[in-house]
């Protein structure tokens, strides 16, 4: 469920990974971190991680006036950047008494149904803070209609044409608390970014269209051809 990058899972394969990159005609690239790992080419396009979004209806969101639950993924984080991080929000859950906030585990990942039920009682997700942007936790999120708070690395959006539609929050370490605090004090922003993450997905991860793009890539492959874009 972590979808760990494309380098971290060619480790295991070295010293057999480079020549297998070296034999390879094109890649199909998932996110911009896979991207970076490659070697030097052109040789490459996108394909996404593809959503049903039929088990997934379009979320009712509330007007967000009486309490705000935020869900913290800790995965991603060193233990001293965990520990800013549950700082901040044990400041904010101290400060207002209409935040909360629930840690994830492992075990709340095991089920998707249940990861999704836990989107569908909350509000925010800080999913991580070291990538260009979001991760498979965050997917789900959006297409909740959840906010989500991600990485702030700006490195390899301009590959990226449809980082110009995402709504997630770049945010770090440093300013995750400051971001929360602005955030909250602007709820109806909540319900803007809700409607936008839910719209981005059924645009970039919906099944339908992601089978659509690959049968796409794949034929402009067999022409000679080469699409980096969606």
């Amino acid at each position: 469920a972590l979808f760990p990058s494309l380098q971290e899972r060619a480790a295991p394969l070295s010293p057999h990974a480079s020549p297998l990159w070296q034999s390879a005609d094109h890649f199909l690239v998932a996110s911009t971190d896979d991207l970076h790992a490659l070697p030097q080419t052109n040789n490459w396009s996108w394909v996404f991680v593809g959503a049903d979004l039929s088990q997934r209806p379009a979320p009712e969101l509330e007007d967000y006036s009486k309490r705000f639950r935020i869900l913290h993924c800790p995965f991603f984080l060193t233990a001293a950047e965990n520990s800013l991080v549950l700082n901040a929000l044990q400041h904010l859950s101290r400060k207002r008494h209409d935040v909360e906030y629930h840690i994830l585990g492992t075990s709340d990942l095991v089920e998707a149904s249940y990861y999704r039920k836990l989107l569908s009682d909350s509000h925010i997700l800080l999913e991580k803070f070291d990538g260009t942007s979001y991760g498979y936790l965050g997917l789900e999120a959006m297409a909740c209609g959840v906010t989500v708070f991600s990485g702030d690395l700006a490195k390899g959006r301009d590959n990226c044409e449809h980082y110009t539609l995402c709504p997630v929050r770049y945010s770090s370490v440093a300013n995750v608390q400051e971001q929360l605090t602005a955030i909250l004090a602007e709820p109806k922003c909540l319900r803007d970014f809700g409607n936008r993450g839910r719209t981005y997905v059924e645009k970039c991860h919906a099944l339908p269209r992601q089978a659509d793009t690959l049968i796409a890539t794949l034929k402009n492959l067999v022409r000679g051809g080469v699409a980096h874009a969606l």
